[in-house]
């Protein structure tokens, strides 16, 4: 019988894990930036729902048979959707609506540079997640570049997402894929039972953040590149700006200052 292949941990690696819906996003998206397979166009003004702010995105209905929406090659009505969701990032993603979303992005980069891993563990489809972020322009590539990989839903219909979903094999996938402690891992995500969930897995630095409000999301992220949690003791508490995160022992929560 072969020798096991011992595993190798570098306690130095640092990872950070984020969710995506309502922890990068602003609503539950499915994984889609917009569903490109039913005509969301509920007023009738030729506009679908952009999921990533609320805003919404120009789209050519009429460049797509109604037939195709509703029966064949819905890849091909994808792509044109991307098309016209990347042509939308053009112009909007420098607007002020995309603040927080910039925000995020920027400090993502700097704690690559500084050598933390970055990944997603989502409920939502893993392939969809990815041509999303794909859309999204980034310091000259797109925002996807900022991740070293996605771990997400595989095997279930296109536009929908895990509603049980267990994040711990994605987190442990995480761990094993970098070669670190989980001491060494930080998970973000705006589900409270979740961050629990990791916290009895062992995944001590598990930050819950509110849902929808990416500001707290880049707020966790800016206080992670800081180092603020290296030496943090169960009840101590960390001055974040407006808002403290205070460690009680099984789960970070941010909480208002007045």
């Amino acid at each position: 019988m072969a020798a096991s292949v011992p595993v190798v941990v570098d306690d130095t690696k640092r990872v950070v894990v984020l969710d995506f819906d309502q922890t990068i996003t602003t609503c539950h998206s499915q994984g889609l930036p917009l569903n490109p397979y039913n005509r969301i166009d509920m007023d009738g003004n030729g506009f679908l729902i952009c999921y990533l702010t609320g805003l919404l995105v120009s789209f050519d209905f009429d460049s797509i048979p109604t037939t195709v929406l509703d029966v064949t090659n819905k890849d091909e009505v994808y792509d044109k959707v991307v098309a016209a969701y990347t042509k939308h990032y053009a112009t909007a993603f420098a607007t002020e609506s995309y603040d927080s979303f910039r925000d995020i992005c920027t400090v993502l980069q700097a704690l690559r540079e500084k050598g933390y891993k970055i990944y997603i563990a989502s409920n939502a489809v893993e392939t969809q997640i990815d041509r999303y972020l794909r859309t999204i322009p980034w310091n000259g590539l797109t925002v996807r570049d900022l991740f070293d990989g996605i771990k997400g839903a595989k095997d279930i219909p296109f536009g929908t997402y895990l509603t049980n979903g267990d994040k711990i094999p994605m987190l442990n996938a995480i761990l094993a894929e970098v070669g670190t402690t989980k001491d060494n891992l930080f998970f973000i995500d705006d589900s409270i039972t979740y961050c629990i969930n990791a916290i009895c897995n062992g995944y001590l630095f598990s930050l819950n953040v509110y849902a929808n409000q990416l500001a707290q999301t880049s707020m966790a992220l800016k206080e992670i590149h800081a180092g603020r949690f290296a030496s943090l003791r169960i009840g101590e508490r960390v001055q974040v700006r407006e808002y403290d995160f205070m460690y009680f022992g099984t789960h970070f929560t941010l909480l208002s200052v007045p």
